[in-house]
């Protein structure tokens, strides 16, 4: 063999080379001394590293778990780069001092106590000492290159032994009684920080650490996670057997969706094991990782720190494990038995909730989610969805097939027009087909006259509160009937001859019925809040029914064949009229209408003299007259 060679290294070589001969020849010798890598673990035969002496190319040992005692042979190997003697019978370390190339070495579970020789090793990266009873640790820091430490359970104690490593990126300080922990703030580019079973209370001196993205503290007292809260970076904190109450967890888990926090395991464990086999079933057929009797620790947080939850279609019938779901944006229910959503008012951060052709009745308790922004519940017994207007973020409500009403919606739409409301599209979609061409051209603005529009564009249409139809053939306004929501309705230059459909339109506030052939006011009776009207070039000529519109403040007859003003003088609430063209000569209804406050009589037979006396009389009141 190449230098000293014992029986044990011999049957070492030729198993590794597969040498069968009775000796080796010249190139199965310089085949050995080329090796550059060294792989010996839990050998129990090998006790001695004195072949490798001559080994001059090997970069790579690992002897862990073996009987080796003497690194002295190491001394010669020029270009080592990486050692690792865990768990072998090593004492001394002395002969790794000039070992200068050495990138990695593991030290953990030996008998070294003393590493305070190895600070000439300035190109280490990679070191490892856990459960290893070293003394002192003070020469850590000329590892200025090191960017992995691992100490855990090795009586490491003073963060000011490490606090020049400004490489470091991962550190494991477990399971030692420390002090310092201040000095952590210097360590600015750590990525991995594991410090279970430690004294550590306080997260503050982790505060700075941006480029963290794993926290191990396990069994520590820390109660609060705040000092880390916002962190871009981070990904999993692992934080069970913590004094951080349940709460505070779940409001850090909303706070920093994308962290992965591992918390209170013993509680997950058991809600796992408590499941019904329905959410069982669905969860492991749709979700990887949980078809085992209890899925490890890692996949039930990341299940119940999901954003997006699909239950759907399946033989679910309650919902209350979902309470374990605090980041849930978007929840489908749909297709399922639930009847009671009392659970899912829990989920503060839902935005979606799809509960389509479920047994759901009420949903009152939905007004908790203060973040929700579409709701689907088509084809359930819901009725009432009025009170949903006080959720701020709200954008679409789907309730087609529901009890929802159409005479209940003007409520909700008064108070939320920027909802889109959808509840009756097979009703609308037959009302549009119904339309003529005139009719469509007029209300789409011809976008719409050859293809079906979308529900949601004709829920927008027939939930305004505002229309004006203005130059056109038109001759009734049936069609708009199932405008529900219309408080202001103008008509300019129309040939209605059949204004009997305005009765339906009980909401407006304001109509205007300009130059239309309307020759009393029998069609208007039903509309008691008017506010305002506009009866402007029309055949009127009796005022008398006025008196069905209480709360009028603006009334223009101008044009008309009105030639009196009675009843105009029940309008307590009138504040302007305009009675320009028109033959009426008197003004003293006028007189004692409390709130007026402007007449237009231009044009008209009233006299100046009349008119100089009514000014005369009510001062406050502008009066337009030539």
């Amino acid at each position: 063999m190449v230098g000293v060679s014992t029986f044990e290294w011999e049957v070492y070589f030729r198993e590794k080379f597969n040498f069968y001969g009775d000796s080796l020849s010249t190139d199965e010798l310089y085949k050995i001394a080329n090796l550059d890598s060294l792989i010996i673990r839990e050998n129990p035969l090998i006790t001695s590293l004195a072949p490798i002496s001559v080994l001059r190319e090997l970069k790579y040992i690992d002897m862990s778990r073996t009987e080796i005692e003497d690194l002295g042979p190491i001394s010669n190997v020029t270009y080592l780069e990486y050692l690792d003697i865990s768990g072998a019978q090593v004492r001394d370390l002395q002969f790794l001092k000039y070992s200068d190339r050495l990138k990695a070495l593991n030290i953990s579970d030996t008998r070294v106590d003393d590493i305070s020789e190895l600070g000439n090793l300035k190109n280490l990266e990679v070191l490892r000492a856990e459960r290893t009873p070293v003394v002192s640790f003070s020469v850590l820091n000329s590892f200025t290159a090191l960017r992995k430490l691992y100490l855990r359970e090795s009586g490491f104690n003073n963060f000011e032994h490490i606090q020049e490593l400004k490489q470091l990126e991962i550190l494991d300080a477990g399971k030692n009684f420390l002090i310092n922990f201040d000095l952590i703030a210097s360590l600015e580019g750590l990525q991995e920080l594991d410090l279970r079973e430690t004294n550590l209370v306080d997260l503050d001196p982790l505060r700075n650490l941006d480029k963290l993205r794993i926290l191990i503290i396990n069994a520590t007292d820390v109660a609060s996670l705040d000092p880390i809260s916002g962190k871009s970076s981070l990904q999993r904190v692992y934080a069970d057997r913590t004094r951080i109450p349940e709460r505070e967890a779940d409001g850090f888990v909303r706070k920093n969706r994308r962290v992965l926090l591992i918390h209170n395991v013993e509680n997950l464990q058991n809600w796992w094991a408590e499941l019904p086999s329905s959410w069982r079933k669905v969860l492991s057929e749709r979700y990887e990782g949980l078809d085992s009797d209890m899925p490890s620790v890692e996949r039930l947080s990341s299940l119940v720190g999901m954003d997006s939850l699909n239950l759907s279609e399946s033989s679910l019938a309650v919902l209350s494990p979902i309470t374990r779901f605090k980041k849930l944006n978007y929840l489908n229910i749909s297709g399922t038995q639930v009847e009671d959503l009392n659970p899912v008012a829990q989920l503060g951060t839902l935005t979606h909730l799809l509960a389509n052709d479920t047994e759901v009745r009420t949903i009152q308790m939905l007004i908790s989610l203060v973040n929700l922004e579409h709701l689907e519940l088509n084809r359930t017994a819901v009725r009432n969805i009025n009170f949903l207007s006080r959720l701020e973020k709200l954008k679409r409500i789907e309730a087609d097939g529901t009890e929802v009403r159409a005479e209940e919606t003007p409520t909700f739409y008064m108070e939320r027009p920027d909802v889109d409301l959808i509840y009756r599209t097979e009703e609308l979609t037959a009302w549009y087909e119904g339309l003529s061409s005139e009719w469509r051209g007029l209300l789409f603005q011809g976008d719409a006259v050859q293809t079906l529009p979308s529900s949601t564009h004709l829920h927008r249409i027939t939930a305004q509160h505002k229309l004006q139809i203005e130059r056109t053939r038109v001759e009734d306004l049936a069609p708009l009937e199932v405008f529900n929501n219309l408080r202001s309705l103008h008509v300019f230059d129309a040939p209605l001859y059949d204004l009997s459909h305005l009765q339906h339109f009980t909401l407006l506030e304001e109509l205007q019925l300009s130059q239309v052939p309307l020759q009393d006011l029998s069609p208007l009776l039903s509309l008691g809040r008017l506010k305002s009207l506009d009866l402007s070039n029309t055949g009127i000529s009796d005022l008398r029914e006025l008196t069905a519109f209480p709360q009028l403040e603006r009334l223009n007859i101008s044009g008309t064949n009105v030639k009196n003003l009675r009843g105009v003088e029940s309008l307590l609430e009138l504040r302007e009229i305009d009675l320009a063209n028109t033959t009426v000569r008197s003004i003293k209804q006028l007189e004692k209408l409390p709130e007026l406050s402007s007449v237009i009589c231009f044009n008209t037979k009233i006299s100046s003299r009349v008119v100089d006396r009514f000014k005369s009389s009510n001062p406050q009141i502008t009066v337009r007259f030539f």
